[in-house]
């Protein structure tokens, strides 16, 4: 996944006038919703006797039966890992305010409190946007961490800063669930329009040498049965609509 490197800039007040002048027709209402989750792994490590050192491979894309330009908001994220293990206590932590992520953008936190980066393709006023995506390790523990996602718009740059909790569960095969509540003001366009999210695509994982020894984010659960690792997407819509998808990451993993 490509990262662009320009400077960052913040918004200007030209970017209202834009929307302003781009806004015509309010969508119409979404008829049917579907989520398709995509899952993968990559292999870093494989120690033996050890947990396998891994990256996530997450991908999400909806769509609307009547036209994608239709797609209603998206108010919440739901997902369920299995139980893996998080080394997040062993990576640097990101503790920089929205307001200072408006300001620096992606620089607002440190590289090493960065643990993944991804592309996000979204829908506002009826036309698409892509937008660049950096994961930092946030506060808190490994039973309870923030994660922060800053996200800029690529051509606009307009920037929102999302925080999503990491937490343990115990939830059948699950051990772990993220869980992202998208406040309205952090996506609103103009007074009435709002940005809808069309697709996302992350890679998440990180490695870094403490005490002499490589430490990923994310080892691997020890037993692998069935199909799979399971995996599960819940996607909460304005309206009340919700759209789920399920998927298993085999138990072969191959290496990068």
């Amino acid at each position: 996944m490509k990262i662009s490197k320009h400077a960052w800039k913040p918004p200007t007040l030209a970017l209202a006038a834009a929307l302003a002048a781009l806004a015509a027709v309010a969508p119409a209402a979404s008829a049917t919703v579907t989520a398709d989750m995509s899952i993968g792994a990559e292999l870093l490590d494989q120690p033996a006797n050890q947990p396998w050192s891994v990256n996530l491979l997450l991908g999400v894309k909806l769509t609307d039966s009547t036209g994608n330009e239709n797609l209603p908001v998206t108010e919440r994220i739901l997902l369920e890992f299995p139980k893996a293990r998080i080394n997040s206590q062993h990576f640097p932590q990101c503790k920089a305010t929205d307001g200072e992520f408006t300001a620096k953008g992606e620089t607002a936190c440190s590289k090493a409190s960065q643990i993944g980066a991804g592309v996000a393709h979204v829908r506002g006023i009826s036309l698409p946007f892509v937008a660049d995506l950096w994961l930092f390790n946030g506060k808190g523990t490994n039973d309870n961490r923030e994660i922060v996602i800053f996200a800029r718009e690529r051509s606009l740059e307009v920037p929102v800063t999302l925080r999503g909790r990491l937490r343990k569960i115990n939830r059948g095969a699950f051990g772990f669930e993220f869980d992202l509540t998208i406040p309205p003001a952090a996506i609103q366009l103009l007074s009435d329009q709002f940005v809808a999210i069309e697709s996302f695509d992350v890679k998440v994982g990180k490695r870094i040498r403490k005490g002499g020894k490589l430490i990923s984010y994310i080892d691997a659960p020890r037993k692998c049965i069935g199909d799979g690792w399971p995996f599960s997407f819940r996607n909460e819509l304005r309206g009340g609509a919700v759209v789920t998808d399920r998927k298993r990451i085999s138990c072969v993993i191959k290496a990068q």
